[in-house]
Parts: C-alpha cells; structure tokens; sequence
C-alpha cells in the first residue's frame, strides 16, 4: 500500500494504539554455566521474590545443538519489557542515549544476578537493545513490540480484524487477532490465507 496510502480509518485506529518495548541483552554463557540450569527458557517474576520491578524477565539459552554461538558457548537472550516512549525523550546528544541504555543494562544485569545466582561471572555481555534499536531497524512506532495489551478496546470483537475495508487487501502481525508472538501471527497469517484460497 505504501506508508502514505494506509486506508484512512486504519491509519486512525492505528495512532491511538500504544504497546510496550522490548529491552534486551545479548550474551553468551560457558557450558559450564548452563549446565547449572535445569532448563534453557526461565520466566522469572520479582513480585514471586518479594519485590516489584514491574516488569516480567526471560532468560532464554540456546540448545546445546544449536551451533549459533562458539564451541563450549551457549547463546543468551534476556529481555524485559520497558516503556517504549521513554527512549524517544529529547536528547541533547547521542551520549545521553548511550547513558540510559547504560543504566538500564545496569538494572538489569542486577536483577538477572539476584534471581539466577547460578551465573556467577560466567555470563558476558555482547549488544544490547532498546525500543530505538527496533525502530531503526523495524521502523516500528516508537519501536513497539509484542503487540497490544490486553484491554476492552483491542480484545474480542474489538480487536484488530485481517479484513481492511478494500476486498483483497488483508493485513497480519502482531497489532491482528489473535495477537503477539510466533503461534498467534502464524495463526492470523493462516487465517487470511484460508480466506483469500476458500472459493467464493
């Protein structure tokens, strides 16, 4: 359709739409370390430990198999959800940028510490990203992610439907029922597909 050509009435729900970002750590564990762990995806919620950070963390290693990282590495992904605007305030340099993702790494490398003290000092950091990340690279508002949370005005039969108002115009991700993640996009997609090759 192309960027100025988003039929009128989506491009309006569209702007009143707000969605969390995504703060990430990329790093790697020795084999060592990630035999210490009895599985390789770990939720871990603060409010369970007494505390509230706000925000749910998952650790997630590759496979033993997966040859994604050196030999005797394991490649690992944290992340956290964050405030997706607060990374979008004005800065006077690329410095202040640097400073927040800085202190965000900070916070959350202590959190990833005190819930998986199992790590120790074998985890190193690799690359980080935040909300700006996937904007530059997604072009996503504000570098949102994860699709919409969860509230009357998105859910049910007030969610976001495949069907655009133009008849072989359809639409699929993670802002289209059912929603975020793999298996729910893999569903709309399928949904939409089965629309567009049912004979009419």
């Amino acid at each position: 359709m192309g960027l100025e050509r988003t039929p009128k009435e989506i491009r309006k729900r569209l702007r009143t739409l707000r969605s969390p970002g995504a703060y990430l750590i990329y790093a790697s564990v020795s084999e060592t370390v990630a035999a210490r762990f009895a599985a390789d995806h770990i939720t871990v919620s603060d409010v369970l430990q007494g505390e509230q950070s706000g925000s749910i963390l998952n650790f997630a290693m590759s496979p033993s198999w997966n040859p994604g990282a050196p030999v005797n590495q394991r490649a690992v992904t944290v992340h956290v959800s964050t405030e997706a605007e607060e990374w979008f305030g004005f800065h006077e340099d690329e410095s202040e940028q640097e400073a927040q993702d800085q202190q965000q790494l900070e916070t959350l490398w202590a959190r990833l510490h005190t819930a998986l003290p199992e790590l120790g000092d074998g985890i190193e950091v690799i690359d980080t990203a935040t909300p700006q990340s996937y904007y530059a690279n997604t072009r996503r508002k504000l570098g949102m992610v994860g699709g919409l949370g969860q509230s009357l005005s998105v859910c049910g039969p007030n969610s976001l439907s495949h069907r655009s108002i133009f008849p072989n115009l359809f639409m699929v991700g993670d802002t289209i029922f059912p929603g975020a993640g793999v298996a729910a996009v893999s569903l709309g997609a399928l949904v939409a597909a089965n629309e567009i090759t049912t004979p009419k």
